[in-house]
């Protein structure tokens, strides 16, 4: 399994903030809720990987970019970027349209069904959906 860095997730940061023209409104706000969404997929309780597969991982990290808002603007376009690369990297394929992917990340910010370990899951399920094993 390989994982994210947050140095790799600030650079997608940048990156996507480059491509979509907003670099001005890029930047880092809370290092600490970036920390805490980049270790997040790796989490343990009681020696117990509390998000044991693979999209459950891609599901936590999603959310927490975007909930935790780490960045000043751009945690949706962020987050959606890193669960790109976090998938590829694992040897997944995201398949979504840009529509869909822009609704579901606005859907994880807004819908309170997408709150805590039950949207993880709720997440997780709505990624598998849109994913191709490579």
């Amino acid at each position: 399994m390989r994982y994210l860095t947050i140095q790799e997730v600030v650079a997608t940061h940048f990156l996507t903030m480059k491509r979509f023209e907003d670099e001005l409104q890029a930047g880092l706000k809370f290092p600490e809720r970036l920390e805490e969404a980049v270790y997040r997929p790796k989490a343990e309780a009681f020696g117990q990987e509390v998000h044991p597969i693979l999209l459950r991982k891609a599901a936590a990290l999603t959310q927490s970019l975007i909930q935790a808002h780490p960045f000043h603007n751009g945690n949706k376009r962020t987050a959606l970027a890193s669960l790109v690369v976090f998938l590829r990297l694992n040897n997944y394929i995201l398949t979504m349209t840009n529509r869909d992917a822009e609704d579901l990340m606005v859907a994880v910010a807004t819908d309170d069904r997408y709150k805590g370990t039950e949207g993880v899951i709720l997440l997780a399920q709505e990624i598998e959906k849109w994913t191709d094993h490579r």
